[in-house]
């Protein structure tokens, strides 16, 4: 995997297979095939999310002319507040420090939400509103297009 480290947080390029991918895309198939497609992707973030121990696991969907995004699903442990109503048809540019990396296909971990550099500060802002420390963002995407995030965050 090759990792860029700009100190509180990292880029990740896409790499083949980790060592879950096979675990996880077994599951994903077999929410696909038990449950209906929306059913299926809330499944597969609980089995995520579950499995690697975070707070929240979501998925965002950008709308086709990129300007927006919405919180399409999302799970959360325990007592964890949900936030996918109130992400609904939100300004790309909220996030646009992390656009750049998602639009590059490349995953985003945020060690530090306190710490993320001042051109990241609507994004970080909104962020620390929703009680976040750390969060990982992996870009969805087909045929290089960019089409959603799923992230999970603490």
């Amino acid at each position: 995997m090759n990792v860029k480290n700009a100190g509180k947080y990292e880029i990740h390029t896409p790499i083949d297979k980790p060592s879950s991918l096979a675990d996880w895309t077994y599951q994903c198939a077999m929410n696909l095939l038990k449950y209906p497609a929306d059913d299926a992707i809330s499944e597969q973030l609980a089995f995520m999310g579950e499995g690697i121990g975070v707070d929240r696991a979501w998925m965002l969907e950008y709308r086709p002319d990129m300007l927006r995004f919405r919180n399409t699903h999302e799970w959360c442990r325990g007592q964890t507040k949900p936030f996918v109503e109130q992400l609904q048809d939100v300004p790309t540019t909220l996030m646009a420090w992390l656009h750049q990396y998602m639009m590059k296909g490349q995953a985003v971990l945020m060690h530090d939400v306190d710490s993320l550099p001042w051109t990241a500060k609507p994004m970080q802002m909104e962020l620390l509103r929703q009680g976040n420390k750390s969060v990982l963002n992996v870009p969805v995407c087909h045929n290089n297009n960019l089409y959603g995030i799923i992230g999970f965050d603490t």
